[in-house]
């Protein structure tokens, strides 16, 4: 018997398998189209649906059958396998294909598939067989896409009678759901319309064939569908225009002497502060107006700007005494405060009132300022004592803290409430320092052994990291170092190097820790025992190394040439993309590939570098003049937009474009460049449409062809288009290229985009007069203006304005 019961028991089908004689059921399976497969042995004659009709007759004593019967119960194939002696089925199981598989015994010889010839021999007593059912291959398959009215397979029918002639039909019955679909001419399947594997994978049919003397038997057949890989059948552009000029956005801060641009933040608003020190008088924002004087005309001050997103000027802080201050570091909070940090001596005013804020106690002293989002100041405080004192670096959690690093000789107060948090025999020592939202102490630290920190920063658990480098004999070596939230030290990294330093740290959306510095002949860097870097002997290079939250190295790359490298700071992107400036002399190679990527202009220049989130290097430019330049400070906005910091002697081309971007007043000046997400502008992003859906992977590249005009000015990275350089709608209102999309199997589609350039109103360029000399004493017309401006068609207006030569 065959019964079926319901998931709570109940029976819903139940089977006589039998005949006159002995009958016993062994193994049962469903496969995956709920078909069940039943096997056993029988004697003599038997019935397997239960409709009175014997269905099939033992060869000897037992043979074994197998039947397939639908999930209604219904017979779909029947079949005995046996000799002259007795067989044994014993057991059946299906696969995932749906075929059945089914084992036994055997005595002599025996026939498997029925048809008549033997199949196995045993060759003792008895023997076992395995074998496998199937549908027949021709009719079950069929690729998509194939023409209409092709022919899906041929039909057979097993018969004992030899000799006898069948037809075959499309019945209704069980299976019956795709007959439509199909049309039978003779013993050929043909399906009626072209199948498509994304829309339909498979069809049922039902068919019956018939004997001459109108003997039937009627089956059902599942027609897969082979999921064909097809060509793409599209290749989409997010966008097909961009602005002209995407050149970067530039300030020059620049006075009577020196400057020196040192630290750079940003806040949500995408709003940017910048901090250094200058000497004598400094124009901010390059408009030619003096914006801020040092309180003596040889003395260092401090600055603090704050620029809008365009770069545009919106508050300059003098931070100064009659001594020397430095402005050293900055970092904004949530609530878009603005923490900054540096080192001051005498008297010093924070906010420009006039009336002095701090002391220092000693020569110099370390400051701590806290202003709100307009430049108000809302806190200041001195760290310091008897002694030389300073801070280097400052960074804010995401509860609104502010960690400190610096270092102190003697004594020193940390909290400026008079009292000695640590002391020591005149050394040089490292202080780290962490102060609640309103400025109150909460913990510091004393580290020793000759630490130098440069750098700190904090994760999205509110822990510090901060980077510097401890020099014990002749031996210097990078350290970063780990607190957690409490100011509790976690983790302590110290690079295996002989002259290596830490200068710049940052922490990614995923807690991984990204550092730069320098580095002279091999390097560690996680102590494993094998060098990790090598520099150009003899010369100093700059090296990245990434770190994940449990401090295991993930990526180290190193940046040099054959000469000196820096490596200064650096930051990370909404993207996750890592940003690093540092300065280089002469051919640098950036990403460790054996291949030059920038040459300096003269002496040191700056270099800016982005590399992707496993340290593939994305984009690289110098920052240069004839002089020497340098690369100190470096932020990035929630746009993906970087902001850059440093100074700069001579003339200075800041995007690499071969053009002079600024002017160099004298001494030093400061510069602050705000580049867009990508240094080579994003025009768009590709996307593919595919018929095949599980296509989900494309790449694309620009191929020659048919509109391949201006391919030479693109580049593609992933699935971004990217152009190299800034265009000009004046010179080239549109580009044309052709672009390929390829799937993982190599399937391809094309197509020309034309990318059109907006013209954008731009600012005039020159200011000419016709004549600038006239006779005394005559009431006369000077001359008449003109104007250079880069828009063919606009108009001008002209007044005396204030400002420089007023």
């Amino acid at each position: 018997y065959v019964a079926k019961f319901d998931r709570n028991g109940d029976l819903v089908k139940a089977l006589n398998i039998g005949g006159s004689s002995r009958d016993y059921g062994r193994g049962i399976a469903t496969d995956s189209n709920s078909n069940v497969w039943t096997t056993g042995l029988f004697e003599g004659n038997i019935d397997i649906d239960g409709d009175g009709n014997n269905d099939l007759t033992s060869n000897g004593t037992f043979d074994s059958y197998v039947a397939k019967f639908d999930s209604n119960g219904d017979l779909v194939k029947a079949l005995n396998i046996g000799g002259s002696s007795s067989d044994y089925g014993r057991g059946i199981a299906t696969d995932s294909n749906g075929n059945a598989w089914a084992t036994g015994l055997f005595n002599g010889s025996i026939d498997i598939d029925g048809d008549g010839n033997n199949d196995l021999t045993s060759n003792g007593l008895s023997d076992s067989y395995v074998f496998k059912f199937s549908d027949p291959t021709n009719l079950n398959n069929i690729d998509e896409n194939v023409a209409a009215n092709t022919v899906v397979g041929t039909f057979s029918t097993t018969d004992p009678d030899t000799g006898d002639t069948f037809t075959y039909q499309l019945v209704a019955g069980t299976g019956d759901t795709d007959n439509a679909a199909f049309t039978i001419l003779g013993d050929q399947l043909q399906i009626n319309s072209s199948p498509d594997f994304e829309t339909q994978s498979s069809y049922s049919i039902r068919v019956r064939t018939e004997d001459a003397d109108g003997q039937s038997y009627s089956n059902n057949f599942i027609i897969n569908i082979n999921d064909v890989n097809e060509d793409p059948t599209d290749l989409n552009l997010s966008n097909n225009s961009i602005n002209e000029n995407l050149a970067v956005n530039i300030v020059n801060i620049s006075g009577s002497s020196d400057d020196w641009g040192r630290g750079i933040a940003t806040d949500s608003n995408g709003n940017v502060w910048a901090t250094g020190s200058f000497s004598g008088s400094i124009d901010i924002d390059g408009d030619g107006n003096i914006d801020l004087t040092s309180n003596g005309d040889d003395d260092v001050d401090v600055y603090v700007a704050k620029f809008d997103p365009g770069g545009n000027l919106l508050k300059a802080l003098n931070i100064g005494s009659s001594s020397n201050d430095w402005g050293l570091g900055i970092a904004t909070d949530s609530n878009d405060n603005v923490w900054t940090t540096g080192s001051f001596s005498g008297n010093i005013d924070i906010d420009g009132d006039g009336n002095i804020d701090l002391t220092s106690n000693g020569d110099d002293d370390g400051y701590v300022a806290k202003f709100d989002r307009n430049g108000t100041l809302v806190k200041a405080l001195n760290i310091g004592g008897s002694n030389w004192d300073r801070s280097n670096g400052i960074a804010t959690d995401s509860n609104g803290n502010a960690w400190v690093i610096g270092q102190f000789q003697g004594n020193i107060d940390i909290d400026g409430d008079g009292n000695i948090d640590f002391a020591n025999n005149g050394t040089t020592q490292q202080y780290v320092a962490k102060f609640d939202r309103n400025g109150t102490l909460v913990k510091a630290f004393e580290i020793s052994f000759q630490e130098h920190f440069n750098d700190i920063a904090t994760d999205s658990n509110g822990n510090a990291w901060a980077i510097g480098y401890s020099h014990i004999y002749d031996r210097i070596s990078t350290q970063v170092v780990q607190f957690n939230s409490n100011g509790t030290l976690v983790k302590a990294l110290s690079f295996d190097g002989s002259l290596d330093r830490g200068y710049g740290i940052a922490i990614d959306s995923n807690g991984n820790v990204w550092v730069t510095g320098s580095f002279k002949g091999n390097i560690d860097i996680d102590r494993d025992g094998n060098n990790d870097l090598t520099s150009e002997w003899p010369s100093t290079d700059s090296y990245v190394a990434k770190f994940d939250r449990n401090g295991t190295l993930v990526k180290a790359l190193k940046i040099g040439g054959s000469s000196n490298d820096y490596g200064d700071g650096i930051a990370i992107d909404s993207n996750g993309n890592a940003w690093a400036i540092g300065e280089f002399q002469g051919n640098i190679d950036i990403d460790g590939d054996g291949n030059n990527d920038l040459t300096s202009n003269g002496g040191t220049d700056s270099y800016l570098a982005k590399f992707d989130s496993d340290g593939h290097l994305l984009e690289a430019l110098n920052i240069g003049s004839r002089s020497n330049d340098y690369g100190n400070g470096i932020a990035t906005d929630s746009n993906g937009n970087v902001w850059a910091t440093g100074e700069f002697q001579g003339n200075i081309d800041i995007d690499g474009d071969g053009n002079i971007d600024l002017i160099n007043n004298s001494g030093n000046d400061s510069y602050v460049v705000k580049f867009p997400e990508t240094i080579v502008g994003i025009v768009g992003t590709f996307s593919t449409t595919d018929p095949d859906t599980e296509d989900t992977s494309f790449t694309y590249q620009l191929v020659p062809g048919t509109g391949d005009t201006d391919n030479a000015d693109f580049t593609i990275d992933g699935n971004q288009l990217r152009i190299y350089s800034s265009p000009d709608f004046e010179t080239q209102s549109s580009y044309s290229i052709r672009v390929r999309t390829e799937d993982a199997s190599g399937q391809s589609y094309e197509d020309n985009f034309i990318i059109s350039i907006n013209d954008v109103n731009e600012a005039p360029t020159d200011l000419n007069l016709s004549n600038n000399s006239i006779n005394e004493n005559v009431l006369a017309i000077v001359g008449t203006f003109s104007t250079t401006d880069p828009d063919t068609g606009d108009t001008f207006t002209y007044q005396l304005v204030a400002g420089m030569g007023d």
